[in-house]
């Protein structure tokens, strides 16, 4: 018999049936959690891509109706004939020189290409740098241009784990060259639909194909921003490089093809 000092307390079998159910409990709600600290990251994602967008335009106001190119130490300016200059001159456009060089902080890691030979950092601020952080410095954290869920690629071998805002000071690319969709025919795809900046995995998985979830755990939906200027999280088959409300094109043949 139990004596009068006895305090009832918790069996062993009850307790683990206790602490079984606490962990069912935060198996269940973790990956909520999860989705929606991701959900908030993308969120914050777009919200840079719309004021990208919106410094882009400005830029566009002050520059001929030319989108940001860089970086701003290497431009040169190409004429109908295809001859690259120096100088603007009243004839010739800004030609693409790298993905991301049109904005962010100083990174010289694609300025280690031998074709130009050897390292060379950037001297002079990033063209859109100036719209968004005007009294910022070369090396300034810019969150603006830096994606809160950038984990670098796997798809690039040389950048590895790192993200690549601090590989390339920008987290938001462009295509300069390649011809992705069919050739402009009379009828001009919608502003709405042309992808004019995007977080990078798309950039790479369009240039080799690849499906993937991209940064925000959604597969294949990437945040893009769009040449009418609006941002939005799009589901795309990367496997094309077009598709039902997006296309990607030549950054070089946008600024040919539109005026604003």
């Amino acid at each position: 018999m139990r004596g009068p000092w006895h305090k009832p307390g918790f069996t062993l079998m009850e307790l683990l049936v206790v602490l079984a159910i606490i962990a069912l409990l935060l198996a269940m709600l973790i990956p909520s959690l999860q989705a929606a600290r991701e959900q908030a990251r993308s969120a914050v994602c777009l919200a840079n891509l719309r004021q990208i967008g919106s410094a882009m335009t400005m830029y566009a106001g002050d520059n001929r109706g030319w989108l940001p190119l860089g970086p701003a130490d290497r431009l040169c300016y190409r004429d109908a004939k295809g001859n690259l200059f120096a100088d603007p001159g009243p004839d010739r456009q800004p030609y693409p020189w790298s993905n991301c060089h049109w904005g962010g902080r100083r990174a010289a890691y694609l300025h280690t290409l031998a074709i130009f030979g050897p390292p060379q950092p950037e001297k002079l601020r990033r063209p859109l740098t100036n719209y968004l952080y005007r009294n910022a410095g070369l090396d300034e954290d810019m969150p603006l241009f830096r994606c809160p869920s950038d984990n670098g690629s796997d798809l690039w071998a040389p950048l590895g784990p790192r993200p690549i805002y601090e590989v390339c000071g920008n987290s938001y690319w462009t295509n300069p060259w390649g011809e992705y969709v069919k050739p402009w025919g009379r009828r001009r795809s919608a502003t709405s639909s042309i992808v004019l900046a995007s977080e990078m995995p798309l950039s790479i998985d369009v240039a080799r194909s690849i499906r993937s979830t991209g940064w925000h755990r959604r597969f294949s939906t990437h945040n893009i921003l769009f040449l009418d200027f609006h941002a939005d999280a799009r589901c795309v088959d990367t496997r094309k490089c077009y598709g039902p409300g997006w296309a990607v094109e030549n950054y070089f043949k946008i600024m040919s093809f539109y005026s604003y």
